[in-house]
């Protein structure tokens, strides 16, 4: 091989030059008619049907990924579409591709029956391929021997394809197995941890190697193609375009792109097999060569080993990643003592050993995968060398893997054995030997001889070179560096801007959602009850003359009317719990006796139904402190759910119970709800304290709600500082557990309760009250209500009015306002601040009661302000009226 360093840097450099020359301008002719096309043709918007799978996924920075995202985004380069997505699920996809909300989506198997619906793409997009899965670890299970899994039980998703694919190789194999359901990847994890299954069947997913899972067959496999809307065979036509030209441009493109997202990062697993060796045999015995340059090198005076073994065994030792291997390594001499020790069991591998099938046939050994490749060159002193001809060349004797290499590639070259590598390059024309990054070149190639001849030519040349060299390198790093910096900055900007862009797009689309279903369920929820109380209203006026079925309607309107007065409770107490404007106030409660009330109100509805409601009590402490609205809020939420889906003749049973608190003079109030009901699926328990969620639509299960109880249900107990739980499957039925810690009350304060409820129990006869009430319907209502308790009642239309008749009337003629807060001429509030103000005490400190809409707490906190003793919201209940009134009597 002759020397000739100057003219191969310069000609290096000048191909670098030309290259870079060559790229520049072919990157600005790619550049510049796509700007052109660009502007001259709008893209063709594409609505995508996106849902979460294997294919399609949304990373933890809100950037879409994934083989099916990445395929449709390289195949636009040949469209020119340009992408919406559209969210959508299993449940929904395949509708809202038939009724035109999304063009197309892929990742879909095809079938007959699916193909008289949709149009699919010519060619598949890829292959799902399905895998036994199995924990290695394991003892009573092997990779090498599938019948070990005869009795076991296999996880797989029942009544689909990749169960067939599982049944037809059991069947091939002659295995029995038991096939248990599974539903996603974390029912997976937990059937596993619960030995509910041994092993399961998935498709290709890197991550179950990092829990210590590995595959152990490939089942089968399934085409999977894009599935087109049928009234769009434009698309389909420019789609099969794309795919053929990316094919004829790229045939491994789809190949590299599996191999990308479904073949990478796996960490090599110990068998139970493998496990039991190394307990059995301890450490791996690996043979090496004491002196093989680059290679091995064992110094006997200081005991060190240099060279690429040193690598090989650090990387060996760590690369299973949750278990270390240990090596025991044993130097020899000469590649024959070291392969007789393999072959007589004194050690179990050597390091290294040639990748040639006849040496590996000749010796009887088995060869790993590439270990490390070194570079074979021939150093030659003839003017013109070919390899091809009959040539003679030498070759230290100890190189035996070398000579056996050259024999099988270059059977017409001589071999001749030298006993050094030095003594080769004398009397033989050809020398062949191998460079390492552990091997100095000089200690092989010499060119001492022929810079003696040249020595000023080559130091002068040499000069010139490395100076030119030096200053093209400073410049060159000096532009890289600039470029670099830039382009860094302009891709983070880039990458920011569209993960920004992302998140955003994604996150208005799902507030959009969530309006347009929150107002589809609104809308058909309230018609719903609006629609049965105006019927049976209807009903009722024309039989009046039939007390029987005049009492029937009366009560279904009473239902309808407290379920139509729930969903707007909690569509407005959502709206305060999302400002962050609840406020939790504790009192003294009978906790047993508020309870029962609350499940009492739903007695009538489920003997409508036939169903049992039934309610237990148990409790240590009967007077705690607890916000008893929001307390009674979150009770009437569960009932009412429990009593709608269960069906007839079922069963309810609400429990309330108490445990030890973690702080003294605390204990925890228990709420249990259970029912028989239809259930819920795994999936949809977790997102079932989500607002707006319904795994039903009304529409489906007949049974009407805004889907938003649950999620007040939740965000109250967490202002009580409490929790909540479920457990639900469909067919089976649901049990709500409410945890909320409470203080327990004193004996003073307990007795002070006791007195006041029996205090209540006083009717209100001969009370005397003035109303304040501009509308006519309600003040018909509150009259008939309090002279039905025995109160004597006066109206008066506004606040001017009720100021006026209180100020004519003598004292002691009312004991009590009750006052409307939206009236005309004076409202509520100002007619208060008045009544304080008047001059004739007895009369300016009357009680005072808001009864009115306006039903927040800033309002009852309004009235307080005002002047008023108490707050009642509309519509009016006697059970809360009545004890209202009767504290300031």
């Amino acid at each position: 091989m002759k020397n000739s360093g100057t003219s191969e840097t310069m000609q290096t450099l000048m191909r670098k030059s030309v290259c870079a020359m060559l790229s520049l301008l072919l990157l600005l002719s790619a550049v510049l008619p796509v700007k052109t096309a660009a502007e001259t043709a709008p893209a063709k918007i594409v609505r995508v049907g996106s849902f979460e799978d294997t294919f399609n996924y949304v990373n933890e920075r809100g950037a879409r990924k994934g083989y099916g995202y990445e395929l449709l985004e390289t195949l636009s380069g040949y469209t020119g579409w340009q992408f919406e997505y559209v969210t959508c699920d299993w449940s929904d996809c395949f509708e809202k591709l038939k009724n035109g909300e999304i063009d197309i989506m892929g990742d879909i198997s095809y079938t007959e029956d699916r193909a008289e619906e949709m149009l699919f793409s010519d060619e598949p997009m890829g292959e799902e391929k399905y895998y036994l899965y199995a924990d290695f670890s394991r003892t009573d299970i092997s990779a090498s021997n599938f019948k070990t899994l005869n009795g076991k039980k296999i996880g797989v998703l029942m009544g689909t394809e990749p169960e067939e694919m599982l049944t037809e190789w059991e069947e091939k194999h002659g295995i029995k197995t038991e096939h248990v359901n599974i539903s996603d990847n974390e029912d997976v994890k937990q059937k596993l941890a619960n030995h509910e299954i041994d092993c399961f069947v998935s498709l290709e997913e890197a991550f179950w190697a990092e829990l210590g899972i590995s595959t152990m067959t490939r089942v089968g496999e399934s085409s999977i193609y894009y599935a087109i809307n049928k009234d769009r065979p434009d698309l389909k036509e420019e789609l099969d375009y794309a795919m053929s030209v990316l094919d004829e441009a790229d045939p491994f493109y789809t190949a590299d792109l599996y191999k990308r997202y479904f073949s990478l990062d796996y960490t090599p697993i110990l068998t139970g097999e493998e496990k039991a060796w190394l307990r059995k045999h301890g450490a791996i015995r690996m043979g090496f060569l004491t002196s093989d340059g680059g290679v091995s090198t064992y110094d006997p005076a200081t005991g060190e080993l240099t060279g690429a073994i040193t690598d090989y065994i650090q990387f060996a030792t760590g690369c299973l990643g949750n278990q270390e291997l240990e090596f025991q390594i044993v130097g020899y001499d000469s590649i024959e003592a070291e392969l007789d020790a393999l072959k007589s069991g004194e050690i179990d591998m050597i390091f290294h050993f040639d990748q040639n099938p006849n040496l590996a046939e000749e010796y009887r050994v088995a060869c790993t995968s590439t270990t490390w490749i070194t570079n074979l060159m021939a150093v030659t002193n003839k003017e013109h060398f070919n390899e091809s001809k009959a040539n003679r060349i030498a070759v230290p004797q100890n190189k035996l893997s070398l000579k056996k290499y050259l024999a099988f590639y270059y059977p017409q070259w001589e071999i001749v054995d030298c006993d050094t590598q030095e003594d080769a390059a004398k009397p033989i024309n050809l020398l062949a030997g191998s460079i390492a990054m552990y091997q100095s070149s000089a200690r092989k190639v010499t060119l001492s001889e022929f810079i003696k001849d040249n020595f000023f030519m080559v130091l002068l040349i040499g000069s010139i070179a490395v100076a030119v060299v030096l200053l093209t390198i400073l410049k060159l790093l000096q532009k890289a560096r600039k470029a670099e910096a830039a382009a860094k900055k302009a891709a983070n900007d880039t990458q920011e801007l569209n993960a920004k862009l992302q998140v955003a797009v994604e996150k208005a689309e799902s507030a959009n959602r969530a309006k347009s279903t929150f107002l589809f369920n609104m809308s058909h929820d309230i018609r719903t009850p609006m629609n049965a109380i105006i019927g049976y209203a209807d009903l009722a006026s024309r039989h009046l003359d039939d007390p029987e079925k005049l009492e029937k309607y009366m009560e279904n309107i009473q239902v309808c009317g407290q379920n139509l007065l729930m969903l707007l409770n909690n569509v407005l107490d959502l709206a305060r719990i999302e400002n962050d404007k609840t406020e939790i106030e504790y009192s003294v409660s009978d906790v047993e006796k508020d309870f029962r009330n609350c499940i009492a109100m739903f007695q009538n509805q489920a003997d409508s139904k036939g169903q049992t409601l039934t309610v237990t009590a148990q409790l240590q402490h009967p007077y705690v402190y607890a916000d008893i609205p929001h307390l009674t809020e979150v009770c009437t939420n569960l009932v009412s759910n429990a009593v709608k889906y269960t069906g007839a003749c079922g069963t309810i049973h609400c429990d309330i119970t108490q445990k030890p608190g973690k702080k003294e003079g605390w204990c925890d109030t228990v709420i249990t709800v259970a029912d028989n009901g239809i259930g819920m699926s795994q999936e949809f328990q977790k997102h079932i304290f989500e607002p707006f969620e319904r795994e039903r639509t009304s529409t489906v299960s007949k049974v009407e709600g805004s889907g938003i109880g649950m999620g007040i249900v939740k965000k109250l107990v967490g202002l009580m500082g409490g929790t909540v739980e479920v457990e639900s499957k469909i067919g089976v039925g649901s049990t709500f557990t409410v945890t909320i810690p409470c203080r327990i009350a004193s004996q003073e304060e307990t007795q002070a309760k006791r007195d006041t409820t029996s205090s209540d129990k006083k009717g209100l006869s001969g009370t005397k009250i003035l109303l304040a009430e501009d509308n006519d319907l309600n003040a018909e209502i509150a009259v008939e209500l309090l002279q039905e308790e025995g109160c004597a009642v006066d109206r008066a239309k506004d606040g001017v009015e009720c100021v006026d008749m209180l100020e004519k009337a003598a004292n002691g003629t009312y004991q009590l306002i009750l006052m409307d807060i939206q009236m005309p001429v004076m409202n509520g509030y100002d007619a208060a601040k008045k009544i304080r103000r008047m001059d004739d005490l007895p009369k300016a400190d009357i009680p005072i009661i808001a009864m009115t809409a306006n039903a927040f707490s800033e309002d009852k906190q309004a009235a307080l302000d005002a002047g008023m003793n108490d707050h009642v919201s509309k519509p009016i209940n006697r059970n809360i009226l009545v004890p209202t009134i009767q504290k300031y009597l």
